[in-house]
């Protein structure tokens, strides 16, 4: 029988103020420019991802529970906005990778990365083979299913992907970010849509001593 694999994105959960200034200025952009989504807090969730891969599906309750074994030990963590920035056509608020949030990350992806089975997506595989991707990311992907984890790690909420870059070169100015910080103590295990959104929250986890 042929094994069942989830797209599972484990990320933190916005604050109620992030996420609903998250949801404004996604629903700005997509106002202004055809987006592929717009966060609304119902199909899609503002979140900051932590690790997104795909998982055996019979490993679901097992990702729960090693969750629930470790978050216990994990201190709140601090958010620090840097800019806006764009990547092709996806647009996003990017934080400081501070050494506590890399932290958080790699305990978690430490926890969670046994779990997939060694499980790699074909994108991501046939990225690995890619001569101009950094031999990091290669390793990444190898290690841990995915290019942008431990150093390579960029916490960011993305607001929206535009139809091409062009727009999003131009929404990437629109966006008006003012809260300069915030505090994390929320994690949320989501099914993972298309343009790497959060479509499902499956189970939340608060953490924080």
């Amino acid at each position: 029988m042929e094994e069942k694999f989830i797209k599972i994105n484990i990320a933190i959960k916005s604050p109620e103020k992030v996420a609903e200034k998250a949801i404004e200025e996604s629903r700005k952009i997509g106002n202004n420019y055809k987006a592929l989504f717009v966060l609304d807090g119902v199909n899609y969730y503002p979140h900051i991802t932590i690790y997104s891969i795909e998982y055996p599906e019979e490993n679901l309750g097992n990702i729960f529970q090693a969750l629930e074994k470790l978050l216990p030990e994990l201190e709140k963590i601090k958010l620090v906005f840097t800019d806006v920035k764009r990547n092709q056509n996806y647009v996003g608020v990017h934080f400081t990778p501070s050494q506590e949030v890399r932290n958080f990350h790699k305990k978690i992806i430490e926890k969670i990365n046994p779990l997939r089975g060694g499980k790699i997506r074909d994108k991501f595989m046939e990225l690995s083979q890619v001569a101009d991707l950094p031999e990091e990311k290669k390793e990444n992907i190898l290690k841990y299913g995915h290019p942008d984890v431990m150093n390579s790690y960029e916490p960011h909420i993305t607001i929206s992907r535009l139809e091409n870059d062009d727009m999003a070169e131009k929404a990437e100015k629109e966006i008006k970010w003012e809260i300069s910080e915030f505090v994390a103590d929320k994690i949320a295990v989501c099914r993972s849509g298309k343009n790497g959104t959060c479509v499902e929250i499956l189970k939340e986890f608060s953490f924080g001593k």
